[in-house]
């Protein structure tokens, strides 16, 4: 799921189809560059012992490209939000997309 801040309230601007993959959560938020998101996406990952990892991944995406208000508006609401969804997750946040390089997530899953 992506959340946006839609005239000063996070709103669902858009919901995943089943199986979608991270590449399309990360085209989904770095075509919107003068936009941040929210997002959450249910990760799996093999481990290298075959064990398969399966986490929420919460995302704060906030480009550099965006403007000041909004910047401000994704930064104060953040722990409030994450507080809301009363769920556990890890959570990533992103302001290029480089930061969204899948690498990076599999690195996070695996931190304890």
């Amino acid at each position: 799921m992506v959340f946006r801040i839609v005239k000063d309230v996070i709103s669902v601007t858009k919901e995943g189809e089943k199986g979608a993959s991270w590449g399309d959560l990360k085209e989904e938020l770095v075509s919107h560059p003068k936009d941040g998101a929210y997002a959450v996406y249910d990760y799996t990952l093999t481990l290298p012992d075959g064990r398969p990892l399966n986490k929420l991944v919460f995302v704060s995406w906030v480009p550099d490209t965006c403007p000041v208000r909004p910047k401000m508006l994704y930064g104060s609401s953040l722990e409030s939000f994450k507080q809301t969804l009363n769920t556990p997750f890890k959570v990533l946040q992103a302001s290029d997309a480089g930061d969204l390089d899948e690498k990076v997530v599999q690195e996070l899953m695996q931190k304890v």
